[in-house]
């Protein structure tokens, strides 16, 4: 709002964004033909931003694709999952009402018969994006989406028991990490040089 309705060649400040007031100066272009502003309170404009399902028919706010179900060392059933939101349907919507007591304009549009005086005019418009929500947010949040589809970063599933025991043919064995994640980090053949 600030950078709508200010005045020519004023520069960008820091505090814009904070502001409650309309600035103290404003292009003629805001004012009607009797010098009153157009835009006469910060309160005739109204924004709210809001989320939404999509598809509009989902029931819940998150899918949880299975991705199957395996059995633990202790012979429990395990189920893989990746649970991704649904709610990726974003929108905004501003409203500015102007003139709304501007007398030259009541004066200009009188009633006439059955159409009302000149009350002011109210422009609206909505912006929608569709998000791509279901990608995680930082390191930490990508390892806590991705390890629900991996059974064996939450469960054992392989006793040591059954493999410690190769480790003379093998030494390297003793570095097996069953279930790690290793989020951030690409495979070496799919970066170029």
């Amino acid at each position: 709002m600030q950078r709508f309705a200010v005045g020519d060649n004023v520069a960008v400040s820091g505090s814009d964004r904070t502001q409650t007031q309309l600035p103290g100066t404003r292009p003629a272009m805001w004012d009607d033909y009797g010098g009153q502003p157009l835009l006469a309170s910060a309160n005739d404009v109204l924004v709210s931003t809001g989320v939404g399902n999509d598809p509009s028919s989902s029931q819940t706010t998150s899918a949880n694709a299975s991705l199957g179900s395996m059995q633990t060392a202790a012979g429990y059933s395990f189920g893989s999952r990746l649970t991704v939101p649904t709610r990726t349907l974003q929108f905004g919507t501003m409203s500015m009402a102007i003139a709304e007591n501007s007398d030259v304009l009541k004066r200009l549009w009188p009633k006439s018969g059955l159409l009302p005086s000149f009350s002011g005019l109210v422009f609206t418009d909505t912006n929608v994006l569709m998000a791509n929500a279901w990608v995680p947010d930082g390191t930490t949040n990508a390892k806590a989406l991705f390890s629900q589809a991996v059974p064996a970063a939450n469960a054992p599933l392989v006793p040591s028991s059954g493999y410690m025991g190769l480790q003379k043919y093998a030494p390297e064995i003793s570095t097996l990490q069953f279930g790690r994640v290793q989020q951030d980090v690409v495979p070496g053949n799919r970066v170029s040089p």
